[in-house]
């Protein structure tokens, strides 16, 4: 014999009468939670800069030398990688969260955390993070682009010095070679004056820490509003805080409240739930189904039998005695709790539980010593022991007085 809250239909049951009484509960606790996650979580914090880096036509164009820019996409991915985010993290004392997007040369990053504070420190953290990627990438252009430089300005000396000695060798200073020759000499020595500047503003470059990025102005650190994943989050605890609890009271709560309850337990017909008091009309009906039962095995009375105290004190037990005309012999017997002698009755017999006082565990002990005593049970009965608690117990089964 199982124990009854281990019998997952009598559970079940009980939990799906539960959520039909106090379906309320579900959608309020969830507005609750929702309302306390609003009120009560921690706010978020935004805030977001704009960078723009120098485009390919490089930072040199004033000096007339094009230094070709790498693309955004090595530096852009060195300050998205969770790597660099924990870092950041780790060094402001608060977790962060980045979103970086590139379009053409410009660069958004938005930053959010808990505090305005680690907000500020984030997006200079990830705005250092971005120029110094990006110094390391142009520098690596830049030497290239110095190397250039100094093997032209090496050749240009190389090519005067070699001027200067054939023009020492030249007797006639005005002649025709002696003036192509200055002529060259005067070209050579231009392209190591341009070859110069090009090595002076590659050093000035070099030595400028804001070169190749414009920084914009950070926005001041915003707090979040009322968004999807602070309200979600809340009314899904909410949810499933109420149904575990009505789930809870049907598993703790082993008492039979209702019509279903008792037929499960029993596996027998319920010929009727009956009011503790004034019901003349249904007593006559029932007292009619169970002559019509016990005419259908060949008897002529039949006997009551509660399952326990209180559904021994029920005043509809008696009502349904004094109902019972000449066709039936209706009596009332202890209840079996107290009483043993009953299973050796040979009256077919009626099993009575009382509405929110029985137990499920005492109407399975009951319909099973009755079946291995081999009697005959013509159904069942559910009775209530006080007004105000068949309101409760038995609901809708009352008010629409139901016997099968």
């Amino acid at each position: 014999m199982s124990e009854p809250h281990q019998d997952a239909d009598f559970v079940l049951r009980r939990f799906r009468r539960q959520l039909r009484r106090a379906w309320w509960v579900v959608p309020l606790a969830g507005a609750a939670c929702a309302v306390a996650g609003i009120v009560g979580l921690p706010r978020d914090y935004t805030s977001t800069v704009t960078l723009e880096a120098a485009a390919e036509e490089g930072v040199l164009s004033s000096a007339e030398l094009v230094v070709p820019m790498p693309p955004l996409n090595v530096d852009v991915a060195a300050i998205s990688s969770d790597r660099f985010e924990n870092e950041v993290s780790d060094r402001i004392g608060s977790s962060v969260n980045a979103t970086v997007l590139a379009a053409g040369n410009v660069v958004t990053i938005t930053v959010e955390s808990s505090s305005q504070q680690a907000v500020s420190e984030a997006v200079a953290a990830y705005v250092e993070g971005f120029t110094s990627s990006r110094r390391t990438s142009m520098d690596q252009e830049l030497d290239k682009v110095a190397a250039n430089l100094d093997f032209a300005q090496q050749e240009n000396l190389k090519r005067i010095a070699e001027i200067d000695a054939e023009l020492a060798s030249v007797t006639d200073a005005t002649g025709s070679l002696a003036q192509a020759l200055l002529y060259d000499r005067s070209l050579a020595a231009t392209e190591n004056v341009k070859v110069s500047r090009q090595i002076d503003a590659v050093a000035a470059v070099r030595e400028d820490p804001t070169a190749g990025v414009s920084v914009g102005d950070a926005n001041d650190p915003k707090a979040s509003g009322v968004t999807v994943s602070r309200i979600i989050p809340g009314v899904s605890l909410g949810i499933i805080l109420a149904i575990g609890l009505l789930y809870l009271l049907a598993v703790l709560d082993h008492k039979v409240r209702s019509r279903a309850d008792l037929a499960g337990l029993t596996g027998l017909d319920v010929l009727g739930v009956l009011p503790n008091r004034g019901a003349d009309d249904l007593d006559q009906r029932v007292v009619a189904l169970i002559s019509a039962q016990a005419k259908g095995r060949g008897a002529s009375a039949a006997l009551l039998v509660p399952i326990d105290a209180a559904a021994q004190r029920s005043d509809a037990l008696a009502r349904l005695v004094s109902a019972a005309g000449d066709g039936l012999d209706l009596g009332l017997a202890d209840n079996i709790g107290g009483d043993r002698s009953v299973l050796a009755s040979d009256v077919p017999l009626v099993l009575v539980a009382a509405a929110g006082a029985t137990t499920a565990e005492a109407v399975e002990h009951a319909a099973s010593d009755l079946a291995l005593a081999g009697r005959t049970v013509l159904g069942s009965l559910l009775v209530d022991v006080a007004p105000s608690d068949m309101r409760h117990a038995v609901g809708s089964d009352r008010r629409r007085s139901r016997l099968y």
